[in-house]
């Protein structure tokens, strides 16, 4: 039986930056416009232009594009599926993206459509061809895939193909389908748009409609087969091939950014330069330079001064000098402890780095297919944030990347960055704290000077950047604190002077940013410490929504977020993203110590000693260790709030005491020594609003004993958590079935996320006594055949995501009229139960699959923007309540 591996293949002959097969040779490149796969393809031939690597990389122009990614594809038979899903998937992983489907052309324009195709074809940095099982039936698409076979090759690396061909079907490539090519030439000749630049000799374009669907090229041609393996693995492999092509968005803010122009130029100084080769005796001076070795350059500097900041500025600055062939950046590598969670990482250089998507089966397996790739290419690598227990050389060789490649390392330990033998080889740069002017300029950055100006107000800058030292990070906090003491002018020169004299005593930068830190603390209010504890100890990381919601469920305000945001002690989101609770690792281990030390008031400080909290004092355990210690005490944690198990394997299962405190548990990764259940049941768990058994493919099955450890049911007492607000069972690969009283006795459960469930073939009625579900997430349940009639009970349900679940065909109406979002991606069409009566605008509008059409009168009452009937999962509804009474889509 053929692997999903070998299903979304690329041809044998694929050039190694995909294969990392260390055996191919360096020179295999992509089909470039000199090098056509057919000569007839080209709708006229041309002279020859030089080969990239001829011409010299100073004097090579980019051209201007005017979009990122154009999408070939045959509209009813693959838009649903795999169009929209793959525009989705680049548009989330490069917003700045500009993707053309034929959904941008204006129907009934007066201009010449097919100029305005032609037009973004040539505009277009990236031409993907969706070879579908009708695209032959369309002499549109057979002319798209002409024209992009021919476009001219892109100025990237050395000179890489501007289109990828995903064939769709059984097989290893397209086949000429004599009766549809033929059906298609009589269209195209008594089309006068098409047929103006269309070859005039019938046999010759036949020929060469032909050679381009059977064609293929190395980096450039993919298969896959609906049925034998997932779109969602098609999409993303594809996806991940051709955002390599793609320009980088910068690393780096574009504003609140001073003073390291000149780090970066020493930085600059640290890359290998190129050499001149010395001429032979009698021989002209050559004008070429050789390509230098590889760099590694190790970032030192303590927390808060700005490691992060200089290392992506100087990517970006890398990135837009230099022809790099792959990029990569991986942040906050300290935070990479699980075995799982380093698996993942490496996967991630491998697909960026080398095309690679499959699991390699261990560290040192991906290892060596890194090396197989990365050590003929020029690469640009970052790794954030080494330490001491970050065994780099376990997953990646930083001395096999190619000539020309640079990477990056950032770490607050220099042995961190020379152990493991690279003591030799990286040159480590030193990071310094911003001058006088740039910390200034940071600091008056964080909010609106007084106007008019006060008489005191440069001297207290001037002395307040000087207990700063310089760091980053303590002057957002000090400019922060300053902003909202400048709300209350008549106080501010007192408040200024107490706060000078608060920094005033640190001897060095790290008692000055523990002081800063520690007074911001200080002047918080309990409930908004509260939530600065919450997050620095257990939240960080999570959706915003998400916290919010646990917060609301035990009472506590959550309000005192702004007040965090504002004082710079919780970063902001980037907007039009979605809300995430993130925090410096300065403040998350201020949090931490002040939850799990003793602690006393001095002098109006907040003295932290060293002796350790007892345990039955503690509201927040974040290691495993201390998790099991609490639950082998012997007595209730009454205290105890949040408990995190992860990647331990159990002595016995787990037991918690009657009478404990919980409201949040995530237990990861966890499996038994012995045979045995990690939690036989779900007892004295009755205060627990929060339950993530997320990724849960290693543990030992829940309720049950079989000799496989993965989690395949769930106990029939779920229901006794009978105040759960959320529920994540994400990445259960195993989980097949839930019991039918699965979800009696959960009415407040507001969040169930069964994402990645992908062996769940039904879900129990007891969905419907979840009467308070907001959100439903079902993507990748690709087993999933029906939902249960009683969803109709679920009258506050907002989101439902129903991506990728492949196997569902019917979707009950009536669930429909709640919804503000149904997320169908990659899903087959689904038809609609449902009167016309309870049709929603503002539910279609955000449905994945909806795309304009032309509708009679008697629906544009019902839906207030024309949708496209053919492409849109309500079309079984349109076309049974209306008839075919609107205006066909002709793409």
């Amino acid at each position: 039986m053929r692997s999903e591996e070998d299903d979304l293949a690329t041809t044998s002959h694929a050039d190694p930056i995909m294969t990392g097969d260390p055996s191919s040779t360096a020179g295999s490149e992509a089909i470039s416009a000199t090098q056509d796969p057919s000569p007839a393809l080209g709708p006229k031939t041309t002279t020859p232009a030089p080969e990239l690597d001829e011409v010299p990389p100073a004097k090579r122009q980019k051209p201007q594009y005017t979009y990122e990614a154009f999408l070939s594809h045959r509209g009813p038979d693959a838009k649903w599926m795999f169009v929209e899903a793959l525009e989705t998937e680049l548009q989330r992983r490069n917003p700045s993206a500009r993707v053309f489907v034929d959904k941008n052309m204006e129907m009934g324009s007066t201009v010449n459509a097919w100029e305005t195709i032609v037009n973004a074809l040539h505009g277009a940095r990236v031409v993907v061809v969706l070879l579908s099982e009708k695209f032959q039936d369309s002499p549109w698409c057979l002319e798209e895939l002409r024209f992009a076979l021919a476009l001219p090759a892109n100025g990237v690396g050395a000179g890489e193909a501007r289109y990828r061909v995903v064939y769709q079907g059984k097989g290893e490539r397209g086949t000429p389908n004599e009766e549809q090519l033929a059906a298609s030439l009589k269209i195209l000749r008594e089309d006068s748009q098409l047929n103006a630049e269309a070859p005039a000799d019938d046999q010759e374009l036949l020929k060469i409609w032909r050679d381009a669907v059977t064609a293929t090229g190395s980096n450039t041609y993919f298969s896959y087969d609906p049925t034998a393996s997932s779109t969602a693995t098609a999409v993303n492999k594809v996806a991940d091939n051709v955002l390599k092509v793609l320009p980088r968005p910068p690393l780096s803010e574009t504003r609140g950014i001073f003073g390291l122009d000149d780090q970066v130029a020493a930085l600059q100084n640290l890359v290998t330069p190129a050499v001149v080769p010395s001429p032979t005796p009698g021989a002209e001076a050559s004008k070429e330079t050789e390509t230098p070795p590889a760099t590694t350059i190790g970032i030192l500097g303590m927390g808060g001064i700005g490691k992060t900041t200089l290392a992506k500025k100087f990517f970006d600055h890398l990135l837009a000098q230099g022809d790099f062939k792959r990029t990569c950046f991986i942040e906050n590598l300290s935070a990479v402890t699980m075995a799982a969670d380093i698996a993942r990482m490496q996967q991630k250089l491998l697909a960026d780095l080398a095309d690679l998507t499959r699991d390699p089966g261990s560290l040192a397996e991906g290892k060596r297919m890194l090396v197989g790739v990365t050590e003929r290419h020029k690469m640009l690598v970052l790794l954030d944030d080494v330490t001491d227990a970050t065994k780099l050389d376990d997953f990646i060789d930083l001395t096999k990347l190619g000539p020309g490649s640079v990477a990056i390392l950032t770490s607050r330990s220099r042995q961190a960055l020379t152990n493991e033998g690279r003591e030799g080889s990286v040159k480590v740069y030193q990071t310094e704290t911003l001058p006088m002017p740039a910390a200034k300029q940071l600091l008056q950055f964080c909010f609106t000077a007084p106007d008019p100006p006060l008489p005191w107000w440069e001297q207290f800058l001037d002395t307040s950047v000087q207990r700063c030292y310089g760091l980053p990070i303590s002057l957002k906090v000090v400019g922060s604190m300053i902003a909202e003491a400048l709300s209350d002018r008549a106080g501010t020169k007192t408040y200024c002077n107490d706060l000078l004299n608060k920094l005033k005593g640190a001897a060095s930068p790290v008692e000055a940013i523990a002081n800063i830190m520690n007074v911001s603390y200080q002047e918080l209010s309990l409930e908004e410490r509260d939530l600065f504890l919450d997050i620095a100890c257990f939240l960080n990381g999570w959706p915003a929504e998400a916290a919010k919601a646990y917060w609301a469920g035990v009472g506590i305000a959550a309000s005192g977020l702004t007040r965090l945001k504002t004082r710079s002690l919780l970063a902001s989101t980037p907007e039009g993203s979605e809300e995430v609770l993130e925090m410096h690792d300065q403040m998350r281990n201020l949090g931490r110590n002040i939850e799990a030390k003793l602690t006393e008031n001095e002098g109006g400080r907040l003295l932290i000693k060293n002796n350790p909290k007892p345990m039955g004092e503690r509201q927040r355990v974040w290691t495993s260790d201390e998790v099991l210690k609490a639950l082998t005490m012997g007595k209730p944690c009454a205290q105890l709030r949040m408990a995190r198990l992860e990647e331990r394997e159990l002595p016995s299962p787990l037991v918690f005491p009657e009478g404990n405190g919980l409201q949040v548990l995530e237990v990861l990764s966890c499996t038994m020594k012995v045979s045995g259940a990690i939690l036989s049941e779900f007892e004295h768990l009755d205060n627990l609003r929060h339950l993530s058994l997320s990724k849960c493919g290693g543990l030992t099955p829940i309720g049950t004993l079989p000799e496989n450890p993965v989690l395949t049911s769930l106990p029939e007492n779920i229901g006794t958590m009978t105040d759960l607000l959320r529920l994540d069972l994400s990445g259960c690969a195993s989980l097949a079935e839930i019991p039918d009283a699965g979800f009696t006795g959960l009415g407040k459960l507001q969040h169930l996320n069964l994402s990645g469930c992908s062996k769940l073939t039904k879900l129990p009625d007891t969905l419907g006594d979840l009467t308070s579900l907001v959100t439903l997430d079902l993507s990748g349940c690709e087993e999933l055949q029906e939902l249960p009639e009683r969803m109709e009970e679920l009258m506050l349900l907002e989101t439902l995501d129903l991506s990728f679940c492949s196997a569902l065909t019917a979707l009950p109406g009536c669930i429909i009229g709640t919804l503000d979002e149904l997320k169908t991606q990659g899903t087959l069409p689904l038809m609609c139960v449902m009167s016309s009566q309870q049709l929603v605008p503002n539910l279609v509008t955000n449905m994945t699959l909806c795309r304009p059409f032309y509708a009679p009168a008697a629906i544009t009452t019902a839906i207030t923007t024309p949708y496209c009937c053919t492409s849109c999962c309500c079309f079984p509804l349109i076309s049974a309540t209306f008839g075919n009474d609107c205006n066909f889509c002709p793409w």
